[in-house]
């Protein structure tokens, strides 16, 4: 469970289950139920299932055993999780029955304390009356902890209490108490604990309106984080931070309170202060994406310096669009040149609108120009305010940090009103420049691996151009080649192992999702998840490093919009220096017409990709049969664009 296999994990844990019953321990059968429960609870919050089963297994758990440790977890887990269904009545209903156990001065009862005032404030915020119930609660956990000498856990009620009267906007006892809680933390040397705290005594002071003072707290805090994240990654499930609601709101608001004073418009100059707060943003936005991807892969990424990124290619433009609350805020990076920055208002249901108009367009079966409206509104959010300085720069290449929603929809398709994108500028995905080494790369030979499937296996539907993709491409570059049953896991493995290749190219199904465990590629005998592709190709990186990874007839999965990160795993975890992949759903014959042609350019320009795919993009977009964004619109490059 640790290492998020989870379909493991639970492959154990009901065959311990099993097993507990068959003896007369009833304790063992509660604890084994417990673990169960999170677990579940787990696989809910990462496949957006209901929470149901988690319920009914702590609900089991307190019914196995009347001891008083698990009656008191069974109880609180179950406070959590109808608070975050939006059933505030029946978390209600617990407490007169946690009442009794919560009255016995340790530690672990003043954590459950804790742990249910944080859980309400957190997910019923307005529900005046339950955080009028806790508090007494609160004040005598305060007690309790100062009674049985554990100052560790006093930290923690003080800074809760500090987070109770924040709630309450009594902004100076919020204060004195979240100061008492740093001071402890530092006392004590936990800085494990200082970030929630940290952030806390940034939000207080923001909204008492001591900008600066807030400002280094939020630093202080994301400072911490980063320092933590190995420990993080490492740590139970159940006791690390939550990403969504305790690490990423840390970074949205520091960069938020960062560009506060700066004006909207791009022709602003900013004032050296101002121009500092950028280029901390501008950091900040990186330092996201980094946390992002390790919180999804579960590890410490490999990083490079940023600090020369800016002079490796004079012609590109790097541009990071963040959402903060209904406001796009964009950084842009030329080479040499001080930052810039612009903003847009919007409305989150236009937004929604506007997106699902535009993915609607990638469907063949409708006109392409029902997106245009969309794709000129995203062009004029993104990167029109940018045209004066991409002209004056002669920008070539246009690389997009990412953010929310604008991972749903393929930058090569924003339009001008006369064009689109991908006729002006190659353009390139990254979750943060400095996840990827992007000094120029030696030119090496290209030692080609191609493997892919053309037959239906494993419920997959056939994809019978996927033989005239390889053969053609083995006839532009010699290639080892692995197709349909000889594309198994077994010679996949010993064809990456056997021989340095600079570029591997796939040609199977394959998805991206947001949960790792159901990002894979497809065999002809097994589906290879993120591990093993990590460990194969790696064993390639040990002889020569993979100059470029290419996988066609992949997707995202359906109805996850976060599915992005799992091409960025599958980018990392490869080693590549680039990679190139279908993002959206690809016509078949189109791909491998575009896969081909993108070869083809490779041998005439080794050392360009992005120029590469972009000259594939553009022969499918002239062609009289491919014109519309479905057949082309759907490759990306993720990484290095030299």
């Amino acid at each position: 469970q640790m290492l998020g296999e989870l379909d493991i994990a639970e492959t154990i844990l009901t065959q311990s289950q099993a097993l507990a019953q068959t003896l007369p321990q009833p304790q063992l059968q509660a604890e084994i139920l417990l673990q169960l429960a999170q677990l579940a609870t787990t696989q809910d919050v990462d496949e957006f299932q209901p929470i149901d089963r988690a319920l009914q297994l702590y609900q089991q758990a307190q019914s196995r055993s009347p001891a008083p440790r698990i009656q008191t977890i069974a109880r609180v887990k179950q406070f959590q999780l109808y608070l975050q269904s939006q059933q505030p009545e029946l978390a209600r209903r617990l407490l007169p029955q946690l009442q009794p156990y919560l009255s016995q001065p340790n530690t672990g009862t003043i954590q459950a304390i804790v742990n249910l005032t944080e859980q309400a404030l957190r997910y019923a915020p307005e529900d005046y009356a339950l955080q009028q119930t806790l508090k007494p609660w609160l004040d005598q956990a305060l007690t309790q902890a100062q009674t049985v000498d554990a100052p560790r856990i006093s930290t923690y009620v003080l800074g809760t209490l500090g987070h109770w009267y924040e709630q309450q906007q009594q902004w100076s006892q919020a204060q004195v108490l979240t100061q008492a809680a740093l001071d402890q933390a530092n006392r004590l040397n936990a800085p494990e604990i200082l970030a929630p705290w940290q952030w806390q005594q940034g939000r207080i002071l923001s909204r008492q309106a001591h900008r600066d003072q807030a400002l280094a707290s939020y630093a202080k805090a994301i400072h911490n984080l980063s320092l933590l994240r190995q420990d993080l990654i490492a740590m139970q499930p159940d006791v690390q931070f939550s990403f969504r609601d305790q690490v990423e709101p840390i970074y949205r608001e520091y960069v938020q309170l960062l560009l506060a004073d700066l004006p909207s418009a791009v022709t602003h100059t900013p004032t050296p202060l101002q121009a500092e707060h950028l280029i901390t943003a501008r950091n900040t936005i990186e330092s996201l994406q980094l946390a992002e991807l390790q919180n999804y892969l579960r590890e410490a990424c490999k990083t490079y310096s940023t600090t020369k990124i800016d002079q490796i290619d004079p012609k590109a433009t790097v541009i990071y669009p963040i959402v903060l609350g209904n406001r796009l805020e964009v950084i842009a990076s030329f080479p040499g040149k001080p930052l810039q920055h612009y903003a847009t208002d919007f409305d989150r249901q236009e937004v929604t609108t506007l997106v699902n108009q535009l993915r609607a367009s990638l469907n063949p079966e409708l006109p392409a120009a029902g997106g245009l409206p969309a794709s000129q509104r995203f062009y004029d959010w993104l990167i029109r305010p940018l045209e004066p300085q991409l002209q004056a720069q002669s920008s070539e290449t246009l690389v997009f940090v990412l953010d929310d929603f604008l991972r749903q929809i393929p930058m090569s398709v924003l339009h001008d009103g006369q064009q689109y994108l991908i006729e002006t500028y190659n353009v390139v995905l990254t979750p943060g420049l400095q996840l990827f080494e992007t000094s120029q790369q030696p030119s090496q030979s290209a030692n080609l691996l191609l493997g892919g499937l053309s037959e239906a296996r494993q419920g997959f539907i056939a994809l019978p151009s996927v033989v005239q993709e390889l053969n053609q491409i083995s006839q532009i570059a010699p290639a080892q080649m692995l197709l349909n049953q000889s594309f198994t896991q077994a010679n996949l493995q010993v064809a990456l192992g056997d021989r340095p290749h600079s570029i591997v190219h796939l040609a199977t199904h394959g998805q991206f999702s947001s949960n790792p465990q159901e990002t894979f590629l497809l065999t002809w005998n097994h589906r290879i998840n993120l591990n093993q592709l990590r460990q194969w190709l790696q064993q390639n990186t040990l002889q020569q490093q993979i100059k470029l990874l290419i996988l066609s007839a992949c997707q995202t999965a359906k109805g996850d919009d976060r599915a992005i990160l799992g091409l960025a795993g599958v980018a990392i975890r490869a080693g590549a220096t680039s990679t190139i992949s279908t993002l959206w759903t690809v016509q078949d014959q189109a791909t491998a017409d575009l896969m081909t042609d993108l070869h083809h350019y490779l041998k005439e320009d080794p050392v360009n990709p992005a120029s590469a795919l972009r000259k594939a993009q553009l022969k499918q977009l002239n062609s009289q049969e491919n014109q519309h964004p479905y057949y082309w619109a759907g490759v990306v490059l993720v990484g290095n664009w030299k």
